[in-house]
């Protein structure tokens, strides 16, 4: 896409999300949310599930809990039997990244990378394992909002506080990929650039902010 590459071409710094950006991971996500929750009569819709995407699991837990009232959900259990589905289904199903993404890593290999999730460390470190991305996403530039310490909005609105790339990098140095219309909203407050990922429980969500949107 001219536009993409338009985007991409004078950037210092890509930012990629994880679930739903990088790879096909939200089914599986949600599948494994839904194998667990089952036991409790409980199932997430797209219409759930689309305002839960983007959220720390922790905050995921409190919207469950509001829209279902009588879920209990023990954190660190549930967790911990949530990442093993999850892992699971990955390997099952040969999960492997978009094609844009590969794409993107062999016309753009010299622009420096860095991941912004708020996926699980440990879920983050296998599959970045898994699909070889080490040299890519080097250990310090892998940031996870998944406890909620840290946010995005925190690493979007300074950057250089949290990423290194070796030089001081301004708003407009950096283009951020991304399949939560609220983190894309809070990227246009922070005068980031962005792209959205469209998939299936995010359609016709993401356009008012993203400068372009890929539909994977």
């Amino acid at each position: 896409m001219e536009i993409l590459n338009n985007l991409i071409t004078d950037k210092k710094l890509l930012i990629f999300d994880l679930d739903g950006t990088i790879a096909d991971t939200e089914p599986l996500h949600w599948a494994a949310y839904n194998l667990l929750l089952a036991r409790q009569g409980i199932v997430l819709d797209d219409a759930h599930i689309g305002t839960y995407i983007g959220n720390p699991e922790t905050e995921i837990y409190k919207k469950i809990k509001v829209d279902f009232p009588a879920a209990m959900i023990e954190p660190e259990q549930f967790l911990k039997e949530r990442i093993g589905v999850y892992l699971s289904l990955a390997r099952e199903t040969c999960l492997k990244p978009f094609p844009y993404f590969s794409r993107i890593l062999e016309e753009y290999a010299d622009i420096p990378k860095a991941l912004l999730t708020a996926q699980e460390s440990s879920v983050v470190e296998t599959l970045i394992a898994y699909w070889g991305l080490e040299n890519v996403f080097p250990k310090n530039r892998r940031l996870t909002a998944h406890d909620g310490k840290l946010t995005k909005k925190d690493v979007l609105s300074d950057i250089n506080k949290y990423i290194d790339v070796g030089a001081r990098i301004q708003n407009d140095g950096i283009l951020l990929f991304e399949d939560s219309a609220h983190v894309l909203k809070i990227a246009h407050e922070c005068g980031v650039l962005s792209v959205g990922i469209e998939h299936r429980y995010n359609k016709g969500t993401l356009r008012e902010f993203a400068e372009v949107v890929i539909d994977t």
